[in-house]
């Protein structure tokens, strides 16, 4: 009886300890069953859902949701059907149906652990309010700018652009963000621009410039641009303003902006319970998922002593210190250290479970992992405050109106330089009391379209300033939302009372200037019936350089074409069909010749007689460049995509492939039916890293890499355009660009890097410390030491000169070279390197031997490139033999000789023998030398049409090289 009332309190104490975790927790729970009925809620839901209550036998979507059948977008629902985590952002209602917030909501399947079998749903919730209300705030501006705000690439590719874009240049998001924005740039402005670029990249702060962009019609705008990069994002931010007006009157003002964007990710949850001595008592599977250690093998143990960096040990001891005394509920951040090695960043909810005697028994921690979260907070942190600086410092006035009552709710500083008022003096008055009567009409109409939830077209309006005066305005706004209601309008007005002036004065002199004829850029000629110049307008001088002085009545029209025959075709055309029109070759007067097209037709009298001809020309030089270089340029992207083995394919929502390109079918086979993660990766599911769903949920371009195991594991750089067809049904492009040598030259860029420090670094200190012994000796007088610290500094300069040759003879021999052809003697020349070494061969008390044939003693090859040849191959046998023998061959094998050297040393593993030729490779970077001794022997030894071969049976059983090369 004793033992089953020992066994029974046993149970009641462990559901005791179960239910203070489950109510302790801060962020809701909830327990549902297979059919979304609510089982059980902790504390947190109450407080959330104290107008639904009871919770517990209700429908979920009943009780949270106010709805009468299950929520369209549900990510338990989701968890029912796969048995696997789901996540989703969801509306949190309140009373009446109304939307008071945002939730974040991860669902986890409910799992019996004696069937193994899913009995019903966790649906762990976390409030995200603020958050979204911040990031709400953050794209209303950026998308009702009426600047053309962007987030460029460093790699040349715009990545997010405003509505402004369309707007102003015609051309649509997608169009934008699938080309280089260099294809855009005036052929004239792209050196500039590149120079821009190469700028920020480095990370130069902030850049502003100018330059012209191509709109969709063909004409070009200009724009003034303020740009700011973010190293570690390999991007930047900027802002271009439209100032072609500002350039045709040259008195429009430059404007700077800046403005930046984030996203906050969220992710699972994470339940911990740890005894008053710190060894975990509860390890959940998130945990297990997250750290890698199964709970058997974390349960007992101290989190100090396992999971905790060793930084923080003292900062969480002393919080859990705290929690043990009673100082509870408490939040904290922290990282843990997964057993592979990785670091994340955790956001802990803490608080204790008390005994009926008031003492600490469990300490419950729930956290998420933050690790994204963290830095898209910090991101965020700094686009608030883009978002504040931009509203304070921006050019342009930026506003808001209550939707209650009408009256004006904010004003930036903008709004007193461009009125004259004091904010103070309309904050909380009516916004119509301020607009000149005769546009009050469109002021109330666009009011109430923000009101209904349109954001209106860009409108004028004209507003009083304070000294009576009206500024014309040019808006564009928005509704402003707070909590998913409409409060008000939000705007953004931008002065052009002066725009407005110069386009009036800009119309009128476009006026005069077609009465001008002078003016026009046109050559504009007439010739009498002798053939001579009675017609020549200024334009003209420029174009052929002959003055009106010298032309007029004086110069025939044939001193402007090519040949004789040309002029008389150009008449007897025009007499003939009353109109010449071609695209000809034209003569300046220092003899070039003009691309033109020519327009010439015949001035007749009233009797039908023809008494003149006037001509129009137009230089099309330029066009005629543009047409070459555009022609040159799709020359070369066709080449280019077939030489870096660029792949096209289509796929709909399903992974099912809809098109591949021949050049992958020949490599994969027939698409038909295939889905593709099964055709490229040979898979039964999605592949992790693929950039479909986020491209078709987020309906915008997603650039991702993955490696290819049927072709090599070559590595592709895969940009996933979603796009639709014309169903109206949603399909992903993807451009599947090679970047095989792209990374392996980031490889050899980062062991160069590596190994030249290193290798520089050591003779470098050894001279400044042999230069500090030296000064030491001189003040003692000591000559042997001061010649010996001289000894030092020269044998340290000489190895940092040697690695230095090294390097410029690899990247020499990339040139080309006249090969100085010459009788040599084999023999000769190895001893010849051999006494440069023979002091390390001597003190390492090496043997040398020789062997070399008569026949294979004379060679005629380039002496400098032999030497360098031999030269490697006996430095790499001397520095890695610590003791035995090199020995040295030559032998005649038919056409050719075979130089061989061969060493007792350290030996070469078998992935080092794969990539002995690779430049900057060593098998350590403990290893002497730069890695280029062998890779610059066979660039020189290929030049000279002969072959070499390195041979090791394994680590310390010595090195063999030979060089076979012809005997002439």
């Amino acid at each position: 009886m004793a033992s089953k009332r020992e066994k029974q309190r046993s149970v009641e104490e462990s559901e005791r300890f179960l239910n203070d975790i489950f109510s302790g927790i801060q962020d809701g729970i909830s327990v549902l069953d297979k059919n979304l009925n609510i089982i059980r809620v902790n504390h947190a839901m109450e407080r959330w859902y104290a107008h639904a209550m009871p919770l517990s036998g209700k429908k979920c979507y009943e009780a949270y949701h106010g709805r009468s059948r299950p929520c369209e977008i549900c990510p338990t629902r989701k968890t029912l059907q796969t048995g696997k985590l789901a996540y989703e952002v969801v509306p949190k209602i309140g009373p009446k149906g109304k939307i008071e917030g945002w939730l974040d909501l991860y669902s986890f399947p409910l799992i019996d652990r004696k069937t193994g079998k899913m009995e019903g749903v966790i649906e762990y919730v976390r409030d995200i309010t603020e958050q979204r209300r911040i990031e709400a705030e953050r794209d209303r501006l950026f998308n009702l700018s009426m600047d053309m705000m962007c987030i460029v690439g460093f790699d040349g590719y715009f990545k997010q652009i405003n509505p402004a874009w369309h707007y102003i240049l015609g051309w649509t998001e997608q169009e934008l963000l699938s080309k280089p924005y260099l294809d855009l740039v005036h052929p004239d402005d792209k050196k500039a621009t590149l120079a821009v670029q190469r700028s920020l990249t480095k990370g130069n702060k902030v850049a502003f410039f100018e330059n012209r962009y191509l709109r969709k019609d063909g004409a070009y705008r200009w724009l003034s641009w303020t740009a700011s990069p973010v190293q570690e994002e390999e991007r930047s931010f900027a802002i271009a303003r439209d100032i072609t007006w500002q350039k045709n009157a040259q008195e429009l003002i430059k404007k700077e902006h800046d403005f930046t964007a984030a996203v906050l990710n969220t992710v699972g949850a994470l339940i911990v319970v740890i005894d008053p001595s710190g060894r975990i008592v509860s390890f959940n599977k998130a945990c297990e998922e997250l750290t890698g250690y199964k709970a058997k093998d974390a349960e007992g143990r101290r989190i100090w002593d396992f999971l905790l960096t060793k930084k923080e040990k003292t900062p969480v001891k002393h919080v859990f210190k705290d929690l043990v005394a009673g100082n509870f509920p408490n939040r904290h951040e922290n990282y843990w250290i997964a057993k592979s090695g990785d670091r994340k960043l955790i956001s802990w909810s803490n608080t204790a479970i008390v005994s009926s005697k008031g003492k600490v028994e469990y300490v419950i921690g729930t956290g998420i992992d933050i690790t994204e979260q963290k830095r898209a907070e910090n991101a965020l942190k700094d686009s608030e405050e883009r978002y504040r600086t931009l509203f304070e410092n921006a050019q342009d006035v930026i506003y808001s109106v209550s939707a209650k009552d009408e009256t004006i709710t904010a004003l930036n500083p903008a709004f007193e330089k461009v009125t004259g008022w004091r904010r103070n003096d309309w904050l909380g008055k009516a916004f119509l009391s301020i607009i000149h009567p005769d546009d009050l009409p469109v002021a109330i109409r666009t009011f109430q379209q923000a009101l209904a939830g349109k954001t209106p077209k860009p409108y004028e309006l004209r507003i009083r300033k304070r000294s009576g005066e009206y500024v014309q305005g040019e808006f564009t706004s928005s509704p402003q939302y707070e909590r998913g209601e409409i409060v008000g309008e939000f705007g953004i007005g931008r002065d052009i009372t002066e725009r407005k002036r110069n386009e009036l004065a800009l119309i009128e002199s476009r006026e005069k200037l077609r009465l001008t004829m002078d003016h026009i850029p046109l050559h504009i000629g007439a010739i009498d019936k002798s053939g001579k110049f009675i017609l020549w307008n200024k334009y003209s001088e420029k174009m052929f350089g002959y003055t009106q002085k010298e032309v007029t009545g004086k110069m025939p029209a044939v001193n402007v074409h090519e040949k004789l025959k040309d002029a008389v075709d150009v008449v007897r055309t025009a007499g003939k069909n009353s109109i010449y029109d071609k695209e000809v070759n034209l003569k300046h007067k220092d003899g070039h010749m003009i691309p033109a097209h020519l327009v010439v037709v015949p001035y007749r009298d009233p009797s039908g007689k023809i008494m003149a001809y006037y001509g129009f020309a137009e230089d099309i030089t330029e066009r005629k460049r543009a047409e070459n270089e555009l022609k040159e340029t799709k020359e070369r992207l066709e080449y280019i995509l077939g030489a870096t083995k660029t792949g096209i394919d289509v796929i709909d929502s399903d992974f099912n492939l809809r098109y591949v390109d021949p050049a992958w079918q020949r490599t994969y086979g027939d698409p038909f039916g295939r889905k593709c993660y099964d055709y490229f990766m040979g898979r039964k599911n999605i592949c992790p890293n693929c950039g479909i769903p986020k491209a078709l949920r987020e309906k915008k371009t997603v650039v991702t890499e993955e490696i290819l195991p049927k072709e090599g594991n070559r590595v592709i750089e895969v940009h996933t355009i979603p796009f639709q067809d014309s169903d109206g049904k949603w399909l992903v492009a993807e451009f599947n660009i090679d970047i095989t040598q792209r990374k392996r030259i980031e490889e050899m860029k980062e062991n160069l890097i590596r190994d030249v420090s290193h290798e520089l670094k050591t003779p470098i200190a050894n001279a400044k410390m042999a230069v500090e012994m030296g000064e030491r000796a001189m003040a003692s007088r000591d000559l042997g030491r001061i010649l010996r610290a001289h000894k030092m500094v020269s044998e340290n300069i000489d190895r940092t000169k040697n690695d230095i040759d090294t390097i410029m003879k690899a990247f020499a021999l990339g040139q080309k070279q006249v090969l100085k052809k010459q009788r040599i003697s084999i023999k000769k020349a190895m001893n010849e390197v051999l006494r440069v070494y023979m002091k390390e061969i001597k003190s390492k008390k090496l043997k040398i031997r020789t062997a070399f044939g008569p026949i294979a003693d004379k060679l005629i090859a380039d002496k400098a490139n032999f030497r360098v040849i031999l030269s490697n191959l006996i430095d790499n046998a001397v520095k890695f033999t610590d003791k035995g023998t090199i020995t040295l061959t030559s032998s005649s094998k038919g056409k050719n000789i075979e130089i061989s050297v061969s060493d007792t040393g350290k030996g070469m593993s078998r992935e080092s023998l794969e990539r002995i030729f690779e430049r900057f490779y060593k098998a350590s970077s403990a290893m002497p030398g730069v890695g280029l001794g062998i890779p610059i022997c066979e660039q020189i030894v290929e030049k000279c049409g002969g072959s070499i071969e390195v041979f090791s049976a394994g680590p310390g059983k010595g090195t063999r090289v030979v060089v076979t090369l012809p005997k002439r």
